[in-house]
């Protein structure tokens, strides 16, 4: 270590300091006060790009005016390694900062006394990353603790949800989905959903506790939806209607053949059937039914026979509104009183002598 005088750049005044020599190469100095040295030495091993800068204290050769250690020019960088008691400023090797940049650890949590902003990559709270904040561009939504809730706000720094102690609500009713048509929840699970659902998989039975499945066919332990057609199937309804699509009442009869709909019947003698078509002089009990409102003894096999009410009967020769009509053959029936026993009276005319089909009030 040499004492030598270095002249100020501009000034040229002399600053008293301690060299530090390896070799013939000036590897730090000493000095008591700041300044700027010339560029120009009257000192042996001088290189002035190496001391940009003289501070106050240790100054180490390739240390530039803002405190950081650099290439020197034998491409060598120069720092000092050890343990200091304190530290003036502090480096991340490219730029220098203040203490004050820096959030202390330990018990004074209250440092950050104004708003402070933190870069794109964000940072994390937890030994393992238990909470991680990051910005992934530009105009991304932020939380903010408001009074007393959480809010979640949008890119317009508007509250979008709100987190309390009971609830995660919008800021504005009736605003906010939860999910999308494209990224869907896969489960939800509650104790109680209150509102209108446009689906739904199963459906509580009260009885039973039961969760039922919809269907639109007469299936055991499902719920009756009604088809393509608009109608709805089931085995058995209990319970009394109101109002009744068709208009007669209908009981199950063996049959030897397929009757057509509106045959006049009769109870036959043959033993491996109950009813065949009538003919003039026997005993009319009903018409095979085209669409019966009541359907008794359903389980039997056989045809419905109407027994009351008003359907469709099949009617020889002409017939107007309101006559009475009577058994004739082949299971039809005609406005000749012949012996025949009374089947009905016509609600509608038909003048046509052909085999038709006309609507009538059944009296069997």
């Amino acid at each position: 270590m040499l004492s030598v005088e270095l002249a100020e750049n501009g000034t040229g005044t002399l600053f008293a300091c301690i060299a530090s020599y390896v070799g013939d190469q000036i590897v730090a100095i000493v000095s008591k006060e700041e300044f700027t040295p010339a560029s120009t030495q009257s000192i042996d091993g001088w290189i002035a790009s190496d001391f940009p800068l003289i501070k106050s204290g240790f100054t180490v050769r390739g240390v530039d005016a803002n405190g950081k250690s650099d290439t020197d020019n034998t491409g060598e960088i120069n720092v000092y390694w050890g343990t200091a008691g304190s530290a003036y400023k502090l480096t991340d090797g490219t730029t220098t900062y203040d203490p004050s940049d820096f959030i202390q650890a330990g018990s004074q949590l209250n440092l950050l006394s104004t708003f402070t902003k933190f870069g794109d990559d964000g940072f994390t709270i937890g030994l393992d990353d238990d909470i991680v904040f990051d910005v992934k561009n530009g105009n991304q939504p932020t939380i903010k603790l408001v009074g007393n809730y959480l809010a979640i706000r949008d890119s317009s720094n508007a509250d979008a949800f709100q987190i309390t102690n009971n609830t995660i609500r919008p800021s504005v009713d009736n605003t906010k989905t939860l999910g999308t048509a494209s990224f869907k929840f896969n489960n939800i699970h509650a104790t109680t959903f209150t509102g209108a659902a446009t689906q739904a998989d199963t459906v509580k039975e009260t009885n039973s506790g039961q969760y039922r499945t919809a269907t639109t066919s007469s299936t055991a332990n499902t719920v009756a939806v009604r088809d393509s057609n608009a109608d709805l199937f089931a085995r058995l309804f209990s319970g009394t209607a109101t109002q009744a699509r068709y208009a007669d009442l209908a009981e199950k009869y063996s049959t030897g053949e397929e009757l057509a709909p509106g045959t006049v019947v009769t109870v036959c003698a043959h033993e491996d059937h109950e009813v065949e078509a009538a003919s003039v002089g026997t005993i009319a009990i009903g018409v095979v039914s085209t669409d019966p409102a009541v359907m008794m003894n359903s389980e039997a096999e056989g045809q419905y026979i109407g027994l009351k009410g008003r359907l469709p009967v099949r009617i020889i020769g002409a017939v107007k509104k309101g006559q009475a009509v009577y058994v004739d053959n082949n299971g039809c029936a005609s406005t000749a009183y012949t012996g025949g026993s009374l089947v009905g009276v016509a609600l509608e005319t038909n003048m046509s002598e052909e085999e038709k089909l006309v609507e009538c009030v059944l009296k069997v």
